[in-house]
């Protein structure tokens, strides 16, 4: 029988693409071929509105990951395992700030999309890059 616990993380991983794999999409795919008046505009604002639950979802089962891993140990964590969590969520921090900025960006009356396109090429950019960085610390974190 598997675990809740491993469920969780599964549920956080699947996430962590979605989120991550939508902002690639946007930026590789929807963005470059957007012009004025064009669909690729609520593409954008449909793939930007999924990646924010995946965003959602990810916080949350972050915290229960925590949680069962402080259960697990008495809520005795290791330096090291504090040190990468603490690095991880001034990531997410960061990243969540930089996909409620994007909202906003979209969702701009008068806009038709060039602008917040443009915006939204660096700021997913920027998510995908400390995405990767998140990533790489969280399997740090599940051998710490």
């Amino acid at each position: 029988m598997i675990s809740a616990a491993t469920w969780i993380v599964w549920l956080h991983l699947l996430a962590v693409a979605a989120w991550l794999g939508g902002g690639a999409v946007v930026v590789s795919a929807i963005l470059p071929g957007m012009g004025e008046g064009t669909q690729a505009a609520a593409a954008a604002r449909r793939a930007h509105f999924l990646t924010s639950r995946a965003m959602e979802v990810v916080v949350v089962t972050g915290v229960l990951n925590v949680v069962a891993r402080g259960m697990e140990s008495g809520m005795a964590f290791s330096r090291g395992f504090v040190a990468m969590l603490s690095v991880k969520i001034i990531l997410l921090v960061v990243m969540a700030g930089l996909q409620v900025w994007m909202g906003i960006a979209w969702k701009r009356e008068g806009d038709t999309g060039g602008l917040a396109a443009r915006r939204a090429r660096g700021a997913i950019a920027a998510q995908l890059v400390l995405g990767a960085v998140a990533v790489l610390l969280g399997l740090g974190i599940r051998a710490a």
